[in-house]
C-alpha cells in the first residue's frame, strides 16, 4: 500500500486547492454512480426473459434506449471533450499534477495513473461511442444515423461495461485514503438475478400477470399444446417464477 493510500486529501494536496478537488471529484463520481446504475437496470433488463413472459415491448425498447443512451454520454463527457471549460477525468489529473498535489507526492500519483491508464481498447470504445453522440443524440446528422453502427442501441453492452470499468479505476487513482463502490445503494449487485432490487419487484410483476403463471393451472388442455413449444431453459424460468410465489412446478 502506497503512502496516498494512507493519506487524506488534506494531508496530500496544496490546501488552496483542497476545496476545488472536492467539488471536481464528487461531480465525477456521481457521473460515474449514474453510468454503473444504469448499467445494472440495463443488465437487469437483458437478463429478463421478457418475450416469455410477454412484456410490454416497447416499453422494453424505450427503457434500453433511454439507459444506454444516458450511458454513451457519460462516458463521452467524463474521459474527454473538446471544450477547455469541460471537466474531465484527464483534466483533473492534470491539474493535480500540474499544480496541486505536494511535490513529494507528484511521482507516485504519475505512477499511480500511469497503472490506471485507460486500455487502448477502451479508448477506441469511447472514441466510437463519441461518433454516435454527436451523430444521433447531441445532433441528428442523417448520413451516419443511417450507418446501423451509428446508432445507441448497438453499443454493444459487454463495450460500456469495459468502458465503465475503466474509468472507475481512473477516478480510483485520483482519490486519498479511500476507495468508491460506482453503484446506488438502493440497487442490487451485478451478480444478483434479475428479480432484486427495485427494478426487479416490477419485473417480478410482470412475470406473475402472464399467462405462464395462471393457465396451466386453469387450462390443463392449453398447457399440454404450449408445453411443446417451450425448451428446457424457458420451462426453468416459469418455475423460477412459480416455485419463488408458492406455486408448485410446471412439468
Amino acid at each position: 500500500m502506497g503512502n496516498l493510500d494512507r493519506r487524506a486529501d488534506r494531508d496530500v494536496l496544496n490546501e488552496r486547492y483542497l476545496e476545488e478537488y472536492r467539488q471536481a471529484f464528487s461531480t465525477l463520481r456521481d457521473d460515474l454512480v449514474y453510468l454503473h446504475s444504469n448499467l445494472r437496470l440495463l443488465s437487469q433488463l437483458r437478463q429478463f426473459p421478457a418475450r416469455l413472459f410477454q412484456a410490454p415491448r416497447a416499453l422494453f425498447s424505450f427503457l434500453t434506449k433511454n439507459l444506454t443512451t444516458e450511458c454513451v454520454q457519460i462516458c463521452c463527457r467524463v474521459w474527454k471533450d473538446k471544450s477547455s471549460q469541460a471537466l474531465t477525468l484527464n483534466r483533473l489529473a492534470d491539474s493535480l499534477l500540474a499544480e496541486a498535489i505536494r511535490p513529494r507526492y507528484r511521482d507516485e500519483l504519475m505512477a499511480r495513473l500511469l497503472s490506471a491508464r485507460v486500455p487502448d481498447s477502451v479508448e477506441s470504445t469511447i472514441s466510437r461511442l463519441r461518433s454516435i453522440r454527436n451523430a444521433s443524440i447531441a445532433h441528428l446528422d442523417h448520413q451516419v444515423i443511417r450507418a446501423i453502427k451509428s446508432r445507441p442501441d448497438r453499443v454493444s453492452f459487454d463495450e460500456l461495461m469495459a468502458a465503465a470499468k475503466a474509468l472507475g479505476v481512473y477516478l480510483n487513482a485520483l482519490t486519498f485514503g479511500s476507495r468508491y463502490e460506482f453503484v446506488i445503494a438502493e440497487f442490487c449487485s451485478q451478480e444478483d438475478p434479475w428479480f432484486k432490487g427495485d427494478l426487479g419487484y416490477v419485473l417480478d410483476r410482470i412475470a406473475l400477470g402472464s399467462r405462464w403463471l395462471s393457465e396451466p393451472d386453469e387450462h390443463r388442455a392449453f398447457w399440454r399444446v404450449f408445453r411443446r413449444k417451450l425448451d428446457t431453459r424457458q420451462l426453468h424460468e416459469i418455475n423460477d417464477v412459480r416455485i419463488r410465489h408458492g406455486m408448485p412446478p410446471l412439468d
